[in-house]
């Protein structure tokens, strides 16, 4: 079995748009078997922003009160919305709202940040 460093620095060396080696300490709470998952929906984001005509984002809870962006999708069929990557920026104030709710309940939900 691999340990959740291993398949940090994996990730962290195969996706240009995935969770950076040093966000590691802030997603601690991840398990190898979370990162992994994770990595498979990260697989899929560019056809998911393609197809949805929108930029994706992927955020982690490293705590109650705030969230950081771990992974980007970009659409190639228009143009992206952030011409630079957003990996490891924290939530803004706009956003926070809607993420608490997906965070508190832990399923997807409707708005607008």
């Amino acid at each position: 079995m691999r340990s959740e460093d291993d398949v940090l620095l994996t990730l962290a060396s195969t996706a240009s748009r995935w969770m950076p080696v040093e966000l590691k300490e802030e997603c601690r709470h991840l398990q190898p078997e979370d990162i992994a998952f994770l990595q498979t929906i990260v697989g899929h984001l560019p056809i998911l922003a393609d197809l949805s005509r929108a930029d994706l984002l992927l955020y982690c809870q490293p705590s109650n009160d705030q969230a950081v962006v771990i992974a980007q999708g970009q659409p190639h069929s228009v143009p992206p919305i952030y011409g630079e990557s957003l990996v490891g920026r924290g939530a803004t104030q706009p956003e926070e709202p809607l993420l608490r709710r997906v965070f508190s309940h832990g399923r997807a939900e409707r708005g607008s940040a």
